[in-house]
């Protein structure tokens, strides 16, 4: 039996051998599937991409179990990132209200007055995080990365791992390619016309959407690509790899992010600095030195290069890119600085992931912008984690870049990678977010590879009880990181902000209520939808308190002023009402329109709005006064006069608007003489024939009407209201085919705003009708209905046109669209009528 036993042992060997690749294998494709998820499911933004990660990253441990190493690893950032999860994971850990109180404020407060908004105690008992999903939810998101990382430096410790690492590099570089084309035929404008829409669409879902982290995605695959180039002595590989970097570099300059700009400048010119020669007097071959000596030199340069782009990028960003945009570039410096006060009662510990959106919106800084990240790694790790976490964190990546620039002299197969690391940091001083799976995912293989690369051959001859003992830390410690991920990605991913409508739509009140006090007290639209609930059910006081803590969580809100305001009248109060008036009139928004109607409607809006009207900027007022020009006249009498005696001046906008105001009324001679006056000053006399046109159309003067208006709207093509007047007078003073082609010529001038589209629409509708041309009719009312859903006016048109027909079928489908209430009411009962007449339709 012993002359069997070699060949057992043998047998033996070559299935450990068989189990070990299939194992190698297993892991490889874990990490490359781990990579397209994050990178092409948007890992960092959807739910069940975070789960696909946290399964991945426990194969990849379960597959470790029988992968012995045959070295260890000085491995780094992945251990940082399994310790930044770990400090999130206490940030949400519930804690004495003092404590919290005394280590972050800003927590203690929003809960305190969200606890009493809904009638509660203060807790006693509460997170350090301002928000505590987020940060769960980003704490999860640093294990899970952080352990997958390190399982992937344990499996690259092997001796064939110098080789793997090399060919992950390129992978990823490749992968960074296809996340490029992905992008350019999703939203490039002249790359995304070469694909239908509907395939556009479908692309958009794997797509990266936030333009920066695309520009920061095509900066780490320029410099894989372009170590790549340097690395191949094949001249069709190394075009292929070329074309490849142009590509990349040129889907970042279409992205116009700006660090992803500053990015790839830095990659280009670290790569061209490889390429330099130089010369040391020394034993060794000249090609070794030359090798070297490139590798030394574009190192120094490189690092010059990254020191000089952190310095340059606040001059960039609030000089040169707002100058060459004709200053409508938001100037991010001035952005940074106002979002870097938000640092500071919670300076030591943090205020938790996802803050910053919720404190940006309480001290109103960049009022109308909503600010989701710092978008400047530094500044955003002394937010979340505070001074003591972003102290750790800066001392333990220095030690990092520093061990391995220390090597990378003695080689340049690490040169890429390195490359991009530093490029990844430099486009996080500027707008790239690193938080996100993708962001973690590029940096963290990246510099295990750098580490792995240039491990030494002693590290690799380690002791076989040294590998054992690192083996068992590395796996006990990554159990607990993804154990704890686990809890962590539970209790945080179902309760993100992301999704809320959804989340609050079909509860009740009193479930809206218990759901805001255990997750959502940091959050406005939480109060604001337990608001509308409160006024559905008739609480208006309680519905003002709920609108009240809405409006502190997010003062620049519209939507929860528009609330409030319609509230307090419901109330019969007048409360908060020239205060939300003011803020809702002070920008264009669908909020401000209704705002002001509800003036129209309500006596005591229109008495807050006489109130205010005074403080009002004059371009807002005239605004303001044109919107209700139709509803209320001698409001706006009172508005324009105010407005008039306030600027002191008898200015165009304001005497034309006045005269509208007197017609409007009958006041035709106060309208004739401000007519007079504006036609004698060359720059108004347009001003002065359209109220000219006004006053013949009032007289029933339609041929000279028509005549002015035409004119008015020849000379002014920005007058869309004289453009539209001469349209409905051509319909009463020229012939059928005359008016048709009148109204095709100045189409073009009404078709970019809906409402005036509209308008033509329906005059062309009219027009076919009284020509008893019906067929054309119903086709003029279905172009108005596309651009006014349901619309009364359009939709008695259409039934008329059908019934003209005889085609009742059709009419009682339009009638049927019609109000049940109000004068519509009416004229619908008749128009069913006259169906039934037809041949028993529908009936009212």
């Amino acid at each position: 039996m012993t002359q069997y036993a070699p060949a057992q042992e043998l047998a033996a060997e070559v299935s450990t051998d068989a189990r070990r690749k299939s194992a190698d294998r297993a892991i490889t494709f874990v990490f490359a599937a781990t990579m397209i998820i994050a990178l092409l499911w948007q890992g960092g933004v959807h739910q069940s991409a975070m789960w696909a990660i946290w399964a991945l990253t426990a194969i990849a441990w379960l597959l470790s179990l029988s992968h012995p190493p045959s070295a260890t690893a000085r491995l780094t950032l992945p251990w940082l990132w399994i310790g930044l999860g770990a400090y999130h994971a206490l940030q949400v850990l519930p804690l004495p209200h003092g404590i919290v109180e005394l280590l972050n404020p800003n927590a203690t407060q929003i809960s305190d007055a969200s606890r009493r908004a809904l009638g509660l105690a203060p807790a006693s008992m509460l997170p350090i995080a301002t928000t505590p999903a987020e940060t769960a939810a980003q704490g999860s998101i640093f294990l899970m990365v952080g352990s997958i990382v390190a399982l992937y430096g344990h499996h690259l410790m092997r001796p064939k791992g110098r080789k793997l690492a090399s060919r992950h590099g390129l992978f990823i570089g490749i992968l960074c390619g296809a996340c490029a084309l992905l992008w350019g035929l999703s939203y490039a404008p002249w790359m995304s016309k070469l694909v239908p829409v509907g395939l556009r669409w479908t692309l958009r879902e794997f797509a990266l959407i936030n333009p920066n982290h695309q520009g920061g995605v095509c900066a780490v695959g320029l410099a894989l690509m372009m170590r790549s180039v340097l690395r191949t002595d094949d001249l069709a590989k190394r075009n292929i790899y070329l074309l490849g970097a142009v590509f990349l570099g040129g889907v970042a300059l279409l992205t116009r992010s700006k660090g992803g700009v500053l990015g790839c400048l830095f990659v280009t010119l670290g790569s061209l600095a490889t390429m330099r020669h130089r010369w040391r007097n020394s034993r060794m071959a000249k090609e070794e030195l030359r090798r070297r000596a490139r590798v030394e030199f574009g190192l120094k340069i490189s690092t010059a290069g990254l020191i000089i782009g952190l310095l340059m990028v606040p001059f960039i960003e609030g000089e040169i890119l707002p100058e060459l945009s004709g200053g409508k570039q938001i100037n991010k410096v001035e952005l940074l600085q106002q979002a870097s006060g938000l640092i500071g009662q919670g300076w030591a510990t943090g205020e938790g992931a996802g803050s910053l959106p919720v404190l940006a919106a309480i001290r109103d800084v960049a009022p109308g912008k909503r600010i989701d990240f710092m978008e400047n790694v530094i500044l955003q790790r002394l937010l979340d984690q505070g001074l003591i976490g972003a102290l750790l964190f800066f001392i333990v990546l220095a030690a990092m870049l520093a061990r391995t620039m220390s090597t990378m002299v003695r080689g340049a197969a690490g040169w890429g990678p390195w490359l991009a690391i530093c490029a990844l940091l430099l486009q996080n001083l500027a707008d790239f977010s690193i938080e996100l799976t993708f962001g973690m995912l590029l940096l963290l293989p990246l510099s295990v590879q750098v580490e792995r690369l240039h491990v030494r051959g002693s590290q690799e001859r380690s002791k076989h009880r040294s590998r054992r003992k690192y083996r068992k830390r590395l796996l006990l410690g990554t159990a607990v990181a993804i154990a704890l991920s686990a809890g962590l990605l539970h209790h945080g991913s179902n309760h993100w902000s992301r999704g809320m409508v959804q989340r609050f739509s079909p509860l009740s009140i009193a479930q809206a209520k218990g759901l805001t006090e255990q997750r959502y007290l940091h959050s406005d639209f939480a109060f604001l939808s337990l608001c509308r609930k409160a006024v559905k059910a008739r609480q208006f006081k309680q519905a003002l308190i709920y609108c009240d803590r809405a409006i502190e969580l997010r003062p620049q809100s519209q939507a929860a002023r528009l609330l409030r305001m319609a509230t307090t009248i419901d109330a019969e109060q007048d409360g908060h009402i020239a205060e939300d008036l003011a803020m809702l009139l002070a920008k264009p928004s669908k909020e401000r329109n209704e705002a002001i109607e509800m003036c129209g409607r309500y006596e005591i809006a229109e008495k807050n709005l006489l109130k205010i009207v005074a403080d009002l900027p004059n371009d807002v007022a005239l605004h303001v006064a044109r919107q209700v020009f139709e509803l209320r006249p001698d409001l706006i009498e009172k508005m324009v006069l105010q407005i008039r005696q306030r600027s002191n001046s008898k200015t165009s906008p304001v005497e034309f608007l006045l005269a509208r105001v007197y017609i409007k009324r009958g006041h035709e001679r106060a309208a004739d003489r401000i007519a007079t006056k504006l036609i004698g000053n060359p720059h108004t006399n347009k001003d002065g024939w359209e109220i000219q046109a006004e006053l013949l159309l009032r007289a029933k003067k339609y041929r000279d009407a028509f005549t002015l208006f035409a004119s008015v709207c020849k000379a002014r093509l920005s007058s869309s209201n004289a453009c539209i007047r001469a349209l409905m007078t051509a319909r009463l003073t020229m012939s059928y085919s005359e008016a048709l082609r009148y109204a095709s010529k100045i189409y073009i001038l009404l078709r970019l705003v809906p409402e005036h589209a509209y308008i033509h629409w329906m005059t062309i509708a009219q027009l076919h009708y009284d020509n008893q041309q019906f067929e054309r009719a119903i086709a003029a009312s279905r172009r108005a209905l596309g651009l006014k859903r349901n619309d009364p006016k359009a939709l008695i048109l259409e039934a008329r046109s059908h019934l003209a027909i005889s085609d009742w079928r059709a009419a009682n489908h339009s009638i049927k669209l019609l109000p049940k209430e109000g004068p519509w009411a009416t004229v619908g009962i008749e128009l069913a009528n006259e169906a039934s007449r037809t041949r028993g339709g529908h009936s009212y």
